[in-house]
C-alpha cells in the first residue's frame, strides 16, 4: 500500500482522504517517514515471519545423509558448506543451531530437503 510504486497511494493521499483521523500526522516528518517504512518493508516482514513459522513446525524433517551441500539451488556461503559438510546435521533443528549458518539459509535448506522428498515421492 503506502510507498509501494503500483499502488500509487502516498501517506498524503490518506491524510487528504482521511483528515480528521490522519491529519495530526501532516505535519510531523518522523511519523511519516516511518508509516512509509513500515509500509515497504510489511509484506518481507510477513514472508520472514512465515519461513520461521514453518521452520519451527518442519524442525524434526531429516536431512538425507547424502545430501549435496554443493547444490547451486542451495546458494551457501563456504563457510556453511563446509560447516553443514563437517557437522553432518541429522535435522533442520540440528542445522540451525550450527553457528554461522543464517536463518535464511535453514529456510533454503528446509525447502530444498522437501523439494528432494517430493521428487523422490513422485517417481
Amino acid at each position: 500500500m503506502l510507498g509501494m510504486p503500483l499502488d500509487n497511494i502516498t501517506l498524503k493521499d490518506l491524510i487528504n482522504v482521511m483528515p480528521k483521523e490522519l491529519g495530526n500526522i501532516k505535519n510531523i516528518d518522523s511519523i511519516a517517514e516511518r508509516i512509509k517504512i513500515e509500509a515497504l518493508y510489511a509484506h518481507f516482514v510477513k514472508e520472514q515471519m512465515k519461513d520461521a513459522e514453518q521452520v519451527r513446525n518442519e524442525e524434526s524433517l531429516i536431512i538425507p545423509n547424502d545430501i549435496d551441500y554443493f547444490s547451486k539451488s542451495l546458494s551457501l556461503s563456504n563457510e556453511e558448506r563446509q560447516k553443514l559438510t563437517m557437522i553432518q546435521p541429522q535435522n533442520i533443528a540440528a542445522a540451525s543451531r550450527i553457528q554461522g549458518v543464517t536463518p535464511a539459509t535453514i529456510v533454503r535448506l528446509l525447502k530444498h530437503v522437501k523439494r528432494q522428498h517430493n521428487n523422490v515421492n513422485s517417481i
